[in-house]
């Protein structure tokens, strides 16, 4: 998930506060960054590079 609002929420914190604003039918592993993080590591981050390119983007 890539929104504004993960700014000024600590990385480690992101994913418990999407968890209780967004309820998903089933399990889903999710990331959840700032625009600016996705722009600096996206040419470093094997991980960010296959999703970007496999999974699928989720836009707040």
């Amino acid at each position: 998930m890539i929104a504004n609002l993960f700014e000024h929420i600590p990385f480690i914190r992101r994913m418990a506060f999407m968890l209780k604003k967004v309820r998903f039918a089933k399990h889903i592993d999710f990331l959840c960054y700032a625009p600016a993080e996705i722009e600096r590591i996206q040419q470093t981050s094997t991980v960010i590079q296959d999703t970007l390119q496999y999974g699928e983007l989720i836009y707040l």
